[in-house]
């Protein structure tokens, strides 16, 4: 078994999703042996959060963290000791919410301890509206497999289509045979409750078979709401949740100039002073934590095209 690398699942259409996937293979397979080794874990851990929600957002950003149980176990000693130090009393990190002052201390040392962390942090903005990216990747409501998501509101159905496909590409393109699978999400509202957590769980279990050369072990799906009590679950979105908060503002910024090739400038002037901390974080190097950005723009009512940003 190849430890480390990137495989392309087959994926017919030429969607946005194909040209991720073929980026992603050139990045990562160029030296496969310089990037985490995710396979050799039991565990393959995804955890994802969402913004770009405002009407004002040119974009839809997810952002996806992967890691494998193994480097989980190291991330979690020096969390314990990271919460303790810093947020003992339960707080919660957010992009949204990182006004106060222990908060704004506390963060530095968390991007500290990420940076020690090996698994991959790849975050896509979608420009919107995605009836260009559903095109790409439909789903047929017709089907009675699929009759119970007619109830469901077309923007958070779209929303957990292209979801959960990016979610599969990234299961199939990291993954191995035989890994468990865990995905914890944000608790959006494709999670709404237990039914709609139950109803995605359904679909994203449908989607991820299409993609797969190779059979998981056990599949798990679940949200922040699942977590213990101590933050072990929220930390890990949080991290998702800084990410797809800032390449966000970014890629507002961005649209009120022209871009230059493919960087994103690093000292983007209308940038909130939260964002503008995180931002330094995620253009840093010398990272263990391999970090990917995409921004997916509409060329036509039924076509897309994927660029590759470096934060520079």
């Amino acid at each position: 078994m190849i430890r480390s690398g990137w495989s392309d699942p087959v994926i017919e259409s030429n969607s946005f999703l194909k040209a991720i996937s073929k980026i992603m293979s050139r990045k990562v397979n160029e030296n496969p042996e310089n990037f985490p080794d995710i396979r050799s874990s039991e565990y393959l851990l995804i955890f994802s959060d969402y913004s770009g929600e405002g009407k004002k957002d040119s974009h839809f950003s997810i952002s996806v963290l992967v890691m494998g149980s193994d480097d989980w176990k190291e991330w979690e000693s020096g969390r314990q000791i990271w919460r303790r130090r810093y947020l003992s009393d339960g707080r919660r990190m957010s992009h949204k919410n990182l006004s106060d002052i222990q908060k704004s201390l506390a963060l530095t040392p968390f991007f500290e301890l990420l940076d020690q962390t090996s698994g991959f942090l790849i975050t896509i903005g979608i420009q919107k509206n995605f009836d260009y990216i559903v095109n790409e990747i439909p789903i047929d409501l017709d089907n009675r497999f699929f009759s119970e998501y007619r109830i469901w509101s077309p923007k958070v159905l779209q929303k957990m289509v292209i979801v959960s496909n990016l979610i599969s590409l990234f299961v199939s393109g990291f993954g191995a045979k035989g890994q468990n699978l865990i995905w914890i999400s944000d608790q959006d509202s494709m999670f709404a409750n237990e039914t709609r957590l139950g109803g995605a769980t359904k679909l994203f279990s449908s989607i991820l078979a299409g993609y797969l050369s190779f059979d998981l072990g056990h599949i798990r799906v679940g949200t922040t709401k699942s977590d213990p009590g101590d933050q072990q679950l929220e930390d890990l979105v949080a991290v998702a949740d800084l990410a797809a908060g800032t390449f966000c503002e970014r890629l507002n910024s961005a649209e009120k100039s022209p871009l230059s090739g493919d960087f994103l400038p690093l000292f983007a002037p209308d940038l909130t002073a939260r964002s503008a901390k995180i931002n330094q974080w995620l253009c840093g190097s010398g990272s263990n934590l391999r970090k990917y950005f995409f921004k997916v723009d509409r060329t036509g009512p039924q076509n897309s095209t994927t660029s590759l940003f470096a934060l520079e």
